[in-house]
């Protein structure tokens, strides 16, 4: 009997050391499936964050491109201050030239008057 359980004890430990490799075969193989997914899952955030970076990038450059239409609207809105600056005052000037022009008139046409109330 003693002959018989000392094969009887090899093989039982033989079934438990390939238990134990197979586990941790199984558990190898699910660490490398936890670490192709993780890569996996690395790999497409990887891809959002580009998509957001790009889509940052370009609405940066848009506002660049706002930034130089105001800069051009804003020097355009003071050329057109400053040419409307200087239209009102040529119309101030004509005002009183017309102003000066009505009162030499008005002074003629008193003038005329007295004289053909003396004729």
């Amino acid at each position: 009997t003693a002959s018989e359980a000392a094969p009887a004890t090899k093989t039982k430990e033989q079934e438990e050391l390939l238990a134990k490799t197979a586990a941790d075969k199984v558990q190898s193989i699910q660490t490398c499936e936890n670490k192709a997914n993780a890569s996996f899952e690395i790999a497409e955030l990887r891809a959002e964050l580009l998509n957001a970076t790009t889509m940052l990038n370009e609405q940066d450059s848009s506002l660049k491109g706002c930034d130089l239409d105001k800069k051009e609207l804003e020097s355009s809105l003071q050329g057109k201050a400053k040419e409307g600056e200087v239209a009102l005052a040529r119309n101030a000037e004509l005002e009183s030239e017309l102003a000066k022009s009505n009162e030499e008139a008005k002074n003629k046409l008193e003038i005329q008057g007295e004289g053909e109330a003396v004729l």
